[in-house]
């Protein structure tokens, strides 16, 4: 505590939110991205493709959408095990990301 000019005594609580701005960037980060691919999940995704298509209409542009699906994924969990089921995932995503141009998403 200390006094000002008038006599008035003066409290100062300081507080370090880094470490909480930190947690809480993570935190986002999480609900936007798959944990086990690192890439956007849908929800990620969705807010990306509104985002894309405002500023697609507004500057009068085209958007492009590729949609891939993994043809009997489930049999390979079934039959192989979720283990083999999250590495292929992991490998078709580090696929996905190394042929993707700057300005690409892969979720």
């Amino acid at each position: 505590m200390s006094q000002n000019e008038n006599g008035r005594i003066l409290t100062l609580f300081m507080r370090d939110v880094s470490e909480r701005r930190v947690a809480e960037r993570k935190i986002a980060k999480m609900a936007i991205t798959d944990s086990l691919t690192g890439l956007y999940n849908r929800a990620g995704f969705t807010d990306l493709l509104d985002e894309s298509l405002s500023e697609a209409k507004a500057d009068d542009l085209k958007v492009a959408l590729l949609f891939i699906d993994l043809d009997y994924f489930k049999e390979v969990n079934d039959v192989r095990g979720h283990e083999v089921g999250d590495q292929l995932l992991k490998m078709v995503a580090k696929r996905l990301l190394s042929r993707r141009r700057s300005t690409d998403v892969v979720a």
